[in-house]
């Protein structure tokens, strides 16, 4: 999630986005933008499109929580003192604390370059201001002295209290070795922050201080020393002596789940928390030190004196990241020295079968056309029972799983890959449709109002028997859509009050919403639609409509069918409006708050407007053209995410989903010149690192005639066979690791598949890697095969480095190493609630979308000719028995065959949809049979779901070219109906 940097400690970065809204009428410049002109405008606009003002008002109010009641300096002792004459023991006490706090802040100017080269870059946070944050408070106050029983000293004056930090900016510079254009190195980074202190009230309104500037362990530190200040309190002499301190740490963003490490670092409590949805910088201000206060009859007096709040500046993740490790020599490298061992290069030519089995099995991982994995209870013996996984990532495979199939189209042109085109789409115009009604939030429903455009991460509707996968107890990210903090819904009929119809929620009377008019009852009506991610609980995010928009740009770009066209192009206005409308913030209910935005991510951005510009020239073609330019410096969020290249590796996954579209439709020769001189800085990061999506989006991102000589060219100095032979080799490794982690729907569990090649590490192919956090690990010294890599998060495999072992640093000691039981039992729970990894089996989709891609470029051979639908032999059925039931009789189509040609020793699965009256069935009890030989096989699951019975079977090992034969029979009620089926062993 690379966003933008400057430079903090190192270097300080930038907060981003860009777009005006696409309602109002935008004048075209004579000229384009400048460059860095057109970097500084996408930097600035969301910034002052109301994140500032938002993060302001929050923070002032967490500023003042965080401070009111808070004793300054206090203290109190026994003195011997002379009263009237005589020695007599005196108690006195002393105290200031803060009342009625008014925390003030002026964030109104953004981060900017000051200037921009393959060199270096120069910037300013901000730039062309500045920034000041205070507060004024006032402050009880008081003093007295004790003797002989009698009050001889009182103290209570009113005092009002101020401090201010004022114009504070940060200056920050690179100086970089451009020798290597796509990798440059970091040669210094150079800080200069400036600021003034002053006060009101007791503090000095001006306070004349030298800061000397410290930069260790990621935090910038200003501090400076202040002896015998004045410190006016009326009546008493009271000076401080001490240090005045500003501290810049390396924060970022955290989810609410990571609520505890905000409040260890900011000291505030969980529920006093801001929800920020961007990276901030945190910034401690403060005090520490003496107060002296000369007090009547007992003198002067020294106290311990502690004034300190905190604040948080716009920054973005790569700031952060950077104040942790901006030392030379960066950036880091893993992994290209040495080189895997040899692989044969597989014939390419089975792909294709593979592809069909894992098309028809990926159909039951898409339940409503969204995206899913499986988690199962177990994998055997039956009955299986699972649940939904990764439904937090829907959104973002189901566009990726929308590309695959557009390029499957763009080969074959066959209507099995249209139907899963529009199948797909439908998955996704879900998501987008399931946010325009309403939210529920901690049982309060209201309407949606801002979409539409809002992108649900997930999609499911009420009568679905399987729900989402629990998590442990407590969180509120796991488990029923309907039964999270904040989710969307929507019903097929509208909604109901007092047998009253309403189209929508929005469309109810305000008073009978808030239940003012008696006890009107509101109910949803017909089926209803689940969504998710709105309000703080796990809000969408910018990764959700990064993969979204890759499938529809590809979608639309490359399937020129009229209705794909017209449901592409009005998905891709609906979110592109709705993010320029609010200038790349994303307000989300109940609250319209902005709880993600694009702060920082400035080519994830100008890749949304390219895709804008093809979908609809006339509308978004200006608004890119403007700030086109800005492609020109779009390596320098890419370089800052390859400063520590394996630190969030998905991170990698989600600019190339960015970059990929860009340069695929981008048609201006200079443009396209500047795109391509970022993208190289990208690929250098990753080219030897084995990973088939990204060779091919490699080829992809070239002209049509430069794709023949990059597929033939190695990937990398390391590389031992051409782009196109490592392609066919990382697939092939892909099947066999499928081949040995099979789950029950025929595709990879989230489990090592085979332990040999980690173990062949050990001992002089493993090595320690400390990422930015500073945490060390053991990883492969190069990248391992893809049936040997790490089986925990594998559902899409290209969005995790190679090098992983699946083994904890313990058991990383080259004298030490693991056992293959180790090893394969990675993903296990590691304490009771935990998710068993092991029992999760991924859609697949990382196998199609590099297949379908390689055929599309002519790196594979992929299929002949278009594909038809599967056809198994004609099914022979039975008719229902005989009933006086009037309801309609059941009908079923085809059996479905999965694989379309079994083999021995695998799973073989059939499947077959039943209606009855032309509607799906919700229930139904399924019995299945077949044998082999004349011998029962073993029935490995059965279930009927959304309308489909399905049955599987493990095949014996021996039964190569035999026939199996079966039936399926459904029961609803009274009525039954039974598909046969017949099909030769492989």
């Amino acid at each position: 999630m690379p966003a933008f940097l400057a430079v903090l400690g190192g270097v300080l970065a930038l907060a981003a986005a860009a777009g005006s809204a696409p309602g109002r009428s935008d004048v075209r410049r004579q000229t384009a933008l400048a460059p860095l002109d057109a970097v500084n405008k996408l930097l600035s606009d969301p910034w002052r499109g109301g994140l500032r003002q938002q993060h302001e008002f929050e923070t002032e109010q967490s500023i003042e929580r965080s401070l009111e009641g808070k004793e300054l300096a206090g203290g109190g002792g026994s003195v011997g003192i002379s009263y009237r004459g005589v020695g007599v023991r005196a108690r006195w006490d002393f105290g200031l604390r803060t009342k009625n706090v008014n925390a003030e802040i002026d964030l109104a100017a953004a981060p900017g370059f000051r200037s921009a080269s393959p060199s270096g870059f120069a910037m300013d946070a901000p730039l062309g201001g500045f920034w000041n944050f205070g507060f004024t408070s006032d402050l009880e106050a008081h003093a007295s002295v004790r003797a002989a029983g009698n009050r001889i000293f009182s103290w209570s004056p009113s005092v009002g209290i101020g401090f201010r930090v004022s114009n504070f900016r940060i200056s920050a510079s690179t100086q970089l070795d451009a020798s290597q254009p796509d990798r440059p190195l970091l040669v210094r980074a150079t800080i200069n922050p400036s600021l003034r202190l002053g006060g009101a009230g007791p503090i000095p309104n001006s306070i004349p201080i030298s800061f000397r500037t410290e930069i260790a362990r990621g935090r910038v530190t200003l501090s400076g020393r202040v002896t015998n200040l004045s410190f006016g309190l009326p009546g008493l002499d009271a000076r401080l002596t001490g240090e005045l301190f500003l501290t810049l740490f390396p924060s970022q963003y955290v989810a609410d789940l990571e609520l505890d490490l905000r409040q260890e670092l900011l000291g505030v409590p969980v529920g006093d928390q801001i929800n920020l949805g961007a990276a901030f910088q945190h910034a401690r201000i403060g005090f520490r030190g003496d107060l002296s206060v000369g007090i009547r009859y007992v003198g002067t007096q020294r106290l311990p004196f502690s004034l300190r709040f905190d604040t948080l500046l716009p920054s973005t993740d790569e700031i952060n990241q950077a104040l942790l490790f901006l030392q030379p020599p960066l950036p880091k490298q893993w992994g290209a020295e040495r080189s895997p061992p040899a692989s044969a290069v597989p014939d390419p030519a089975g792909f294709d079968a593979a592809a069909q089995e894992i098309e028809s099995a990926v159909d039951d991982h898409m339940p409503h056309g969204g995206v899913l994995a499986f988690d199962f209870d177990r994998v055997t013996p039956p009955p299986l029972r699972y649940t939904y996984g990764v439904g937090a990532d829907s959104a973002i495979w189901t566009g990726h799983y929308l590309a695959a199939e557009s390029f499957r189209y763009a080969k074959t042109a066959g209507p099995d890959a249209l139907a899963r085109v529009k199948f797909a789409l439908g998955g996704l115009e879900r998501m987008f449709d399931v946010t325009t009604d309403a939210a529920v939030v901690r049982g309060r429903t209201v309407p949606v109002t801002g979409g539409p455009g809002i992108l649900s991460r997930t999609a499911r509707p009420n009568d679905d028997p399987v729900d989402y996968t629990p998590g442990p107890a407590g969180q509120t990210t796991a488990g029923p859509l309907e039964s999270r903090p904040c989710h969307y819904v929507v019903p097929e009929r509208g909604w109901s009050v007092d047998d009253r119809r309403y189209p929508s929620f929005a469309a109810i009377p305000l008073p009978l919403r808030i239940n003012r008019l008696g006890q009107a009852k509101i109910r949803p009506l017909g089926r209803v639609w689940y969504g998710w991610g709105c309000g703080n609980n796990h809000p969408v995010s910018r990764d959700q409509y990064v993969g979204v928009f890759m499938g529809l740009a590809f979608a639309h770009a490359l399937v020129p069918d009229p209705e794909v066209r017209a449901t592409t192009q009005r998905l891709i206005e609906n979110a592109l409006d709705f993010l320029l409308r609010n200038n790349w913030n994303v307000r989300l209910p109940p609250d319209n708050r902005i709880e993600t935005n694009f702060m920082g991510d400035f080519p994830k951005q100008l890749a949304f407007l390219r895709i804008g510009k093809s979908v609809n020239p006339a509308k978004y073609g200006a608004l890119y053209d403007d700030v086109a330019a800005a492609a020109e410096h779009a390596w320098i969020p890419v370089w800052f995410s390859s400063l520590d290249p394996l630190f969030q590796y998905y991170k990698f996954n989600l600019t190339h989903a960015a970059f990929g579209p860009a340069l695929f439709l981008e048609d201006d020769a200079a443009t396209r010149a500047r795109w391509q001189a970022s993208y190289r800085v990208l690929w250098r990061a990753v080219r030897h690192h084995r990973n088939a999506w990204f060779d091919l989006l490699h080829v992809l991102v070239h002209t049509p005639g430069e794709r023949a000589s990059i597929a033939a060219a190695p990937t990398s100095p390391s590389a031992a066979v051409p782009l196109s032979d490592e392609v066919k080799i990382l697939l092939g490794e892909w099947l066999r690791r499928r081949d040995g982690t099979q789950g029950p729907n025929g595709l990879p569990l989230n489990r090592v598949a085979e332990a040999g090649p980690q173990l062949a590490l050990w001992h002089s192919d493993i090595g320690r890697y400390s990422t930015i956090e500073g945490t060390r690990s053991c990883l492969a010294r190069y990248p391992i095969p893809m049936y040997g890599r790490i089986g925990k998060g594998m559902d899409f495999s290209w969005q995790r480095h190679p090098f992983s072992l699946a083994v904890g640093d313990a058991g990383c000691e080259p004298t030490t190493p693991p056992s293959a039981t180790q090893i394969l039992e990675n993903g296990a729970p590691a304490q009771p609630g935990d998710l068993d990894h092991r029992l999760r089996e991924g859609p697949a989709v990382d196998f199609l979308l590099p297949y379908w891609l390689g055929a599309y470029l002519g790196v594979l051979p992929g299929p002949a000719a278009p594909m038809p639908t599967p056809t198994p032999p004609p099914p022979q059925s039975e008719p229902a028995p005989p009933t006086t039931d009037p309801t309609p009789a059941l009908s079923a189509g085809r059996a479905a065959a999965s694989p379309r040609a079994p083999r021995a020793g695998r799973a073989f699965a059939i499947s077959v949809r039943v209606s009855r009256g032309g509607r799906d069935v919700a229930a139904a009890k399924v019995r299945c049979a077949a044998r082999v030989g004349g011998r029962p096989v073993r029935l490995q699951g059965k279930r009927f779901l959304r309308s489909v019975a399905r049955c599987a079977w493990r095949l014996p090992a021996g039964s190569r070219r035999r026939t199996i034969a079966g039936s399926i029979r459904v029961e609803v009620e009274r009525a039954a109906i039974t598909r046969r089926f017949a099909a030769r062993v492989r």
